[in-house]
């Protein structure tokens, strides 16, 4: 897989190992599953302590964070690296296993029973060859799996080494709270180390520069020759650091500057591994991968292992041939099983290469995988994006649909009004049809409450007229003759129109208009029809249909000029 895609792949593998841990991350106390026995190590940050379980009795190394000094988010990043770096045999094994106490967030891992490398060091004291070298083996297997992978360890030193045994047969790389993905920007520092390459070295706030996993091969380089040496080839990586400089001036003028004193005691196919594990320039440095190239060679010189060269010389010089001999014949020997030691370790390291491909396509596929499962997620993404379009489109249809039918209600109520007009249109013939047929009834005869009054001939009503035993409290409009029979009380405006003959007792006590234009502005009383007088004051208007002009007639009726008999007609012109 290629480094950018590679990167991808396991920033996504690593966001959803986070997301998952975070779910499940508990809240419970140490001493509730744990005894612990001590303390191995403590940091800025927090500690690891070795505590075994409870029942099982199995040992552990805890790896306790400071809730108040370390971000959660971080934390679940680092026991999310820790776990996926766990399938290859060089990477320390860290436990599905991670909680939360009051003050601290803690995961655990498997013990390492012999401690780390820096437990073996003594100042000024190496450790012998082979032991640099099984270990530079394995650490150098599980830097190359790192980098396929992506990411970079930054903090390769001998406390981050742990070995499960004294001879180094098996050691493993831990410790992964500054590892970050390559192609990525860091910050600088707040210190240095002997480890740390010279571009990180001369890193300083606010600047930040692109993480490339040659900063671990230096790493790797320095940790050799100090393991090998017991000592330090500088304190920095810095023109200011004298024997720093003098590495500095070897590699750039090349085979015309004489070798550091430090250098000298390093064979020369060891200084060449040195000077490409050491180029100065980050792109050009060699990979992790290049020091498997050199483990069949010595990386010492014999004067280096023996003493001081001085020395060889002079005992060389006095004499004692038998003892030169023997020395030279025990010098043979050792170096005939260096060659087959170191035989043996190409034969590992071509094993160990092997079993680091295998890793490597075990990689790769949970890559292809994860890939497949975040190509899975996407589609189901894109399906539910879809399906939630679908949605809003069935919504909105179904809005269209109610709203559709709110307008065929409207329709049918508009219908159903227009319906029930026609019908009163419909009934208004019968209605006016049954008009008639009382208006054709009247002239007959009409009998209201003890024939008080009868009606003849035309009458039209135009009006509702209510009667009650005497006809009052209503408007009665009378068109063309009319004879009045019987007592007859007038308590409301009545118009009279054509000839009116008056019969019997009449009392008007209301006024008597005709279309508003005759006033009679008194209540007179016909009492007795042979000894009466009527005065009457007629006002007719100009305009009015059927009258005269303005016209004011007075007409008086005296005794001798009232009418005598029943039936007689009193006109009004």
């Amino acid at each position: 897989m290629d480094p950018p895609g590679a990167v991808r792949a396991t920033q996504r593998l690593l966001a959803r190992m986070v997301s998952v841990a975070s779910e499940r991350l508990a809240t419970m106390e140490l001493t509730e599953r744990f005894e612990v026995l001590g303390e191995l190590g403590r940091g800025a940050y927090g500690q690891v302590v070795l505590a075994k379980q409870r029942g099982s009795g199995v040992g552990v190394a805890l790896k306790l964070l400071s809730r108040a000094r370390v971000p959660r988010d971080v934390f679940l990043l680092e026991f999310s690296l820790s776990l996926l770096l766990s399938a290859h045999p060089g990477i320390i094994s860290t436990l599905v296993a991670a909680w939360q106490t009051a003050s601290h967030y803690v995961f655990a891992q498997e013990v390492a029973p012999a401690g780390s490398l820096e437990s073996l060091l003594m100042p000024g004291e190496g450790i012998p060859e082979v032991l640099v070298k099984r270990c530079t083996l394995q650490i150098s297997s599980a830097l190359h799996y790192m980098h396929s992978l992506g990411l970079v360890h930054r903090d390769v030193k001998p406390d981050n080494v742990m070995l499960m045994d004294r001879e180094c047969r098996c050691v493993k790389l831990s410790d992964f709270g500054l590892t970050s993905l390559t192609g990525f920007s860091i910050a600088a520092m707040s210190c240095t180390n002997p480890y740390m390459a010279p571009e990180l070295c001369r890193l300083r706030d606010p600047d930040s520069m692109v993480l490339h996993p040659s900063i671990d091969v230096w790493a790797l380089a320095v940790l050799m020759v100090t393991t090998l040496t017991g000592f330090f080839p500088w304190e920095r990586a810095l023109p200011s650091d004298r024997h720093y400089k003098e590495l500095y001036w070897w590699q750039v003028r090349g085979t015309s500057a004489p070798t550091p004193r430090y250098w000298q005691q390093f064979t020369p196919q060891a200084q060449d591994c040195a000077k490409q594990m050491l180029t100065f320039d980050p792109q050009r440095r060699c990979t992790v991968s290049t020091v498997q190239q050199y483990l069949d060679v010595p990386w010492k010189t014999v004067s280096s292992e023996s003493g001081p060269a001085e020395e060889v010389e002079l005992q060389g010089l006095l004499g004692r041939p038998e003892e030169a001999e023997l020395e030279e014949a025990g010098e043979m020997e050792l170096q005939d099983e260096a060659h087959e030691e170191a035989e043996l370790y190409q034969e590992e390291a071509e094993l160990y290469q092997e079993e680091a491909e295998l890793y490597q396509e075990v990689a790769e596929l949970y890559h292809e995988e994860a890939e497949l499962y975040q190509e899975e997620a996407e589609l189901h993404q894109e399906e539910a994006e879809l399906h939630q379009e679908e949605a809003e489109l069935y919504q909105e249809e179904a809005e269209l649909y109610q709203e559709e039918a709110e307008l065929y209600q409207e329709e049918a109520e508009l219908y159903q009004e227009e319906a029930e007009l026609h019908q009163e249109e419909a009934e208004l013939p019968q209605e006016v049809a049954e008009l008639h047929q009382e208006e054709a009834e009247l002239p007959e005869e009409v009998e209201l409450h003890y024939n008080v009054v009868e009606l003849h001939e035309e009458v039209e009503l135009e009006r509702d007229v209510e009667y009650q035993e005497e006809v009052e409290q209503d408007t009665v409009d009378l068109y063309g003759e009319m004879e009045l029979h019987g007592e007859l009380e007038l308590h409301s405006e009545v118009e009279l129109h054509g000839e009116v003959e008056l019969h019997g007792e009449v009392e008007l006590q209301e006024e008597v208009y005709e279309e508003d234009e005759m006033v009679m502005e008194q209540h007179y009383e016909l009492e007795d029809q042979e000894d009466a007088t009527l005065q009457f004051i007629i006002m007719f208007t100009k305009g009015a249909e059927g009258l005269l002009p303005d016209t004011l007639l007075v007409v008086e009726i005296t005794d001798e000029d009232a009418p005598r008999a029943h039936g007689a007609e009193l006109e009004i012109t």
